[in-house]
């Protein structure tokens, strides 16, 4: 089940996955002989004659021991994995507005293969709830949303328990910025194309954005389409 969750801010990084085959180790095979002498038969003589008779046995040992252990052991692994492939977990959506009016918007969860194709989208409606947003100083717009409805479409989605909706009734601030400085650590960091989140406990920042070649946000202040990285699942 994926729970709804929105990340204090910290720099992206893509989380690698190591996978480690399922072996079983054949340990078969025959067993030596348990007699004395350098022969390969299983008799238990000696042959250390004293004898001082004039028998003609040469001791030539014709006795064909020939041990023809042949193992077939089958290790089958009947296990019904099914777990069978990883995709990427997204924040993802898009906001519209007008001359400082917010228009309409979608918000939620974009579930992809490796190679960034959607295998399930789960988002929900934006609307103005008629509040003022906290000021945001670098921020293009800035309004309080609630998110309600929610459909989730693809292939994927009942694999990883998305089945709509998981977003309704969530209220916030968001903004949209074109360009943000983020200074970590005294470090000045530019984002651009930006989705900003307000948090009670750390003010705005910047949720999804652009950075050098990294980022997947498009569009401006008019027609805004954004995603930023959550989580890697197994579907």
């Amino acid at each position: 089940m994926i729970l709804r969750a929105l990340p204090s801010l910290v720099l992206l990084t893509l989380a690698g996955c190591v996978f480690a085959p399922k072996t079983t180790p054949d340990t078969g095979g025959g067993l030596p002989d348990g007699d004395a002498d350098a022969d390969a038969d299983s008799d238990s003589d000696s042959d250390a004659d004293s004898d001082t008779d004039t028998d003609t046995d040469s001791d030539s040992d014709s006795d064909s021991d020939t041990d023809s252990d042949t193992d077939s052991d089958t290790d089958t692994d009947s296990d019904a994995d099914a777990d069978t492939a990883i995709g990427l977990l997204w924040y993802s959506g898009d906001a519209h507005t007008h001359n400082g009016t917010f228009l309409r918007g979608d918000f939620g969860f974009t579930l992809t293969d490796l190679s960034m194709n959607p295998i399930c989208t789960d988002e929900s409606a934006w609307s103005g709830t008629g509040d003022p947003a906290p000021a945001c100083a670098q921020c293009d717009w800035a309004f309080n949303l609630t998110l309600s409805g929610g459909t989730a479409v693809g292939p994927a989605c009942a694999s990883i328990g998305l089945t709509g909706g998981e977003w309704a009734d969530f209220v916030a601030s968001w903004g949209f910025a074109a360009t943000y400085d983020y200074d970590y650590n005294g470090n000045l960091y530019t984002f651009d194309s930006v989705l900003m989140y307000y948090s009670s406990s750390d003010g705005w920042f910047p949720l999804a954005y652009n950075y050098g070649g990294y980022g997947y946000n498009t569009g401006d202040a008019s027609d805004f389409e954004f995603m930023r990285y959550y989580q890697a699942v197994y579907y």
